[in-house]
């Protein structure tokens, strides 16, 4: 059996893994907004934040975890 019928690699050749993200948001002078939050689709979920949120994004980070499972 051979390491890539494991399901441990991504279409891309990446290692599968979930990602933690905190987004902050603001507008102007107003109140912070903070999200953590958890997602396997870090491009997706950053555009699905930002069309979705009526304040300001401002930062954005997120690492890399192995797992879901691990991420919480």
């Amino acid at each position: 059996m051979s390491i890539g019928n494991l399901g441990l690699y991504r279409k891309d050749g990446r290692i599968r893994g979930s990602f933690v993200y905190m987004l902050l948001c603001r507008d102007d002078n107003g109140p912070v907004y903070v999200k953590v939050g958890i997602t396997d689709d870090l491009y997706q979920r950053m555009l699905a934040l930002r069309s979705g949120c009526p304040v300001t994004p401002r930062y954005f980070h997120s690492f890399e975890v192995p797992s879901r499972r691990k991420a919480m």
